[in-house]
């Protein structure tokens, strides 16, 4: 044994020889996946690294505003936008809106700089019309950047300088700066102005504020904005400039100087014109009440103008003469408003002018008096009561809006003086949808259903509109489409749409098809299963740093009626609910009776406001409508000896 021993224990030894060797490579490896580690945790914890999620994001930003004693300015913008997704490859086609007639660009530089450090030079840049089939508006210009080479990767670089001889609002300077949406390592807004200029600033919701230079004669203001990121993207976000706010500088004095000016702009603009006075009268001959004088007018415009979507705040606040208006057949929403104002008042009907911008644009009044924050206008009109009214809203009669409209801002330009006002928020009878289905069962699980669908005022218009303009051969693409979305695999074994020709009020689907398949069929059982009870969002966020808000408030009411197959009985029917929070009713009732099961079903959304606090509270109901929705009726077939004992007791 001891003779032995030297041997064993040389074996045991060199078997234990690698073994350091081993494990010092193991540490090694173990040390380097450390780094590894450690190095891709500080890069996800840069600005970079926690944005790479994003489509593109903003390296740079900078705006420099230089005003002049007359006025007139000078502004350079310099950006550059990394390209991180190939949804963003469409920023390779860059356009520069301006307004000729004030605005001047004096120098554009484009490049894409390659992730390989490579520089290429945009490829072509046209200076084209804005809106070429609409001559009125032949002073706004489009200068169309058309980069190469924009891949995932790719660095934009755009420098535009600019000279403007004015403001929309002549002997006036404004503007605003909004914290960025888009996630900006640098942004950086500069404005040097002559010191004698009585030019304001606020800050909104906003900590910001400006970097105060003076030198001899001037004042220079500079904004930064450093690694910032996307707003929360939670559902149901309160509009933007609740969460993120905004600064502002003007030198308008008050809201008031705005009306004062635009009134100015109405006067100059309405132009008196027999061809629309004869046209006019003509309209509303016959006509018993301003109602339907003013109906008349407004059917008279939608049907005749085209409408040409120039947002009020791009460069151009100031309408077109009437009589141009007039004779050219089209216009964007202040001129239109503006030939239907003259009209109305042809016809005897008072109205004002109204800047209006959307809810979710931010409320005007808590920024400084600046024209560009309105987006639209539209009229309010003195009839039986006062409406607002957009000559431009087809199939929509007084005091009916489409939902974008609701609680928007409405700055109103009356014959002496001004006011704010907001457009009222709809109540649910123009936004409900009711759906009955007559659902006829066989043994097999196949099913024949029958639809009747009557769809809200919106929907509605929305699908008169598209049907109008559809041909013949696309309609019957839309029943295909119908046919495969509801039969699955089935026929469509009719179909009927009614109130398509109607110019107001719902449109009403009627359907019947055949649907193999439809419910499974197991075990001498059919199970039934009610499509999901409501559209909220899962909200499956652990926490929640903005408050809820629903914005409409609208109604759903679905009767589905099942027919019975007589072999057959109803086992189990789920119990009756009814759940309610702040923003939504929910409810279900499911009776049984003579072969057949009737579920009735209400999803009600109200609009309201739930703080963020409540959040829990929110999930919590959320989970309890996923239960009520897991439930199925389940029908069972009749023994076999009570089948036939109920023959016999048929059998004459």
């Amino acid at each position: 044994m001891n003779l032995m021993w030297p041997r064993i224990g040389l074996l045991v030894v060199g078997l234990m020889i690698p073994a350091p060797v081993m494990a010092d490579e193991r540490e090694k490896e173990i040390a380097d996946a450390l780094t590894v580690a450690q190095e891709q945790k500080a890069v996800t914890q840069t600005w970079e690294g926690k944005n790479t999620d994003q489509p593109y994001i903003v390296l740079l930003n900078e705006y420099e505003t230089h005003l002049q004693e007359d006025w007139s300015f000078e502004e350079t913008y310099h950006t550059r936008i990394r390209i991180q997704r190939e949804a963003a490859k469409e920023l390779g086609e860059w356009p520069i809106y301006y307004n000729k007639a004030r605005e001047e660009v004096t120098e554009l530089k484009a490049f894409v700089e390659t992730p390989d450090g490579k520089k290429f030079q945009a490829s072509n840049i046209q200076d084209l019309q804005a809106f070429e089939a609409s001559p009125m508006y032949s002073d706004m210009k489009v200068k169309m950047i058309t980069f190469p080479q924009v891949n995932v990767g790719s660095v934009l670089d755009v420098t535009v300088k600019s000279k403007t001889t004015r403001k929309e609002i002549p002997g006036q300077f404004y503007d605003e700066i909004r914290y960025p949406i888009v996630p900006t390592k640098f942004a950086r807004h500069t404005y040097i102005l002559p010191a004698g200029k009585n030019i304001e600033f606020k800050a909104f919701k906003q900590t910001y504020k400006p970097f105060v230079e003076k030198k001899e004669n001037q004042v220079k203001y500079s904004f930064v904005f450093e690694e910032t990121r996307s707003p929360p993207d939670e559902e149901l976000m309160p509009p933007l400039d609740d969460v993120l706010g905004g600064l502002y500088l003007s030198s308008i004095n008050d809201w008031d100087q705005v009306g004062d000016w635009y009134r100015e702009l109405v006067k100059k603009n309405i132009v008196a014109d027999a061809e629309i006075t004869a046209k006019t009268e003509e309209l509303i001959k016959g006509k018993p009440t301003p109602t339907d004088k003013a109906r008349a007018i407004l059917e008279f415009m939608q049907d005749n103008f085209r409408y040409v979507a120039l947002n009020f705040g791009d460069h151009t606040v100031e309408p077109h003469p009437t009589d141009e208006i007039y004779r050219n057949r089209y216009g964007d929403c202040k001129d239109l408003s503006l030939l239907a104002k003259q009209m109305f008042k042809i016809a005897g009907i008072d109205s004002n002018i109204c800047l209006i911008t959307n809810e979710f644009k931010g409320n005007p009044q808590n920024s400084l008096p600046n024209p560009t924050l309105f987006e639209h206008v539209m009229l309010e009109v003195f009839l039986d009561r006062t409406y607002f009214v957009d000559p431009q809203t087809k199939g929509f009669d007084f005091g009916q809006y489409p939902s974008s409209y609701d609680n928007a801002y409405a700055f109103v330009i009356e014959e002496a003086g001004s006011r704010f006002d907001r457009l009222p928020i709809a109540g649910e009878e123009d936004r409900t949808l009711i759906n009955q289905t007559e659902v006829t069962l066989a043994t097999d699980g196949s099913a024949v259903f029958e639809v009747k669908i009557n769809m809200p005022l919106e929907v509605s218009q929305t699908f008169r509109t598209q049907w109008a303009a559809t041909t013949n051969e696309d309609r019957a693409k839309f029943f295909e489409s119908l046919e495969a979305n509801y039969s699955q695999g089935g026929t469509m074994l009719s179909h009927e749409v009614k109130g398509v020709e109607n110019r107001y009020g719902p449109i009403e689907f009627k359907f019947k098809y055949q649907s193999p398949n439809a419910y499974p069929a197991v075990n001498d059982m059919i199970l039934l299963k009610e499509a999901e009870q409501s559209d909220l969002p899962d909200f499956a966020a652990k926490d929640r740093t903005n408050p809820i808000f629903l914005p409409i408030n609208s109604l759903i009411r679905h009767r589905n009626i099942y027919h019975v197959p007589d072999d057959y009985k109803v086992d189990f029917i789920p119990a009756n609910y009814k759940l309610s929070f702040d923003f939504v009713d929910i409810s279900a009732e499911y009776t049984s009776k003579s072969g057949m099961v009737t579920v009735d079903t209400v999803y009600r959304l109200k609009r309201a406001t739930v703080p963020a606090k409540r959040y829990a509270e929110v999930k919590k109901f959320r989970n309890e409508v996923y239960k009520k929705n897991d439930q199925y009726i389940v029908l069972k077939k009749k023994s076999q000896v009570a089948s036939q004992a109920k023959d016999w007791l048929n059998t004459p």
